[in-house]
């Protein structure tokens, strides 16, 4: 996986679109960004798809993990021509973000 992405961006070759394909969610928590929200990028699994979640500035990016992946996500992609199709996310419903929450409430970080 590693030298055949390094190959890719060496050589500015986005590669097909559902090849390590990524899309981009905006969240939002009622009417407003979460941009001071960064959490530790992490994995996860769908339907044995893999893939690599980084949440920061408002934004959740997730990126897949492998090759010629055919997939729901397809759909909101970055294509070659940089074109995509934006989610809206709302905090209260991402189980990544509840899961942050009850960890940081637990340590005593969070009312």
């Amino acid at each position: 996986l590693e030298p055949e992405l390094k190959k890719m961006l060496l050589e500015e070759d986005p590669g097909n679109l559902n090849d390590y394909g990524c899309a981009l969610n905006f969240i939002l928590n009622g009417n407003e960004t979460l941009s001071d929200l960064i959490l530790i990028p992490g994995f996860f699994e769908i339907c044995s798809n893999k893939y690599l979640r980084a949440i920061f500035g408002g934004f959740e990016w997730i990126f897949s993990l492998q090759k010629n992946e055919q997939s729901v996500c397809n759909d909101f992609y970055i294509t070659k021509t940089g074109d995509f199709q934006m989610m809206l996310r709302e905090a209260n419903k991402m189980k990544t973000l509840k899961i942050y929450a009850d960890k940081l409430k637990s340590a005593g970080k969070l009312e």
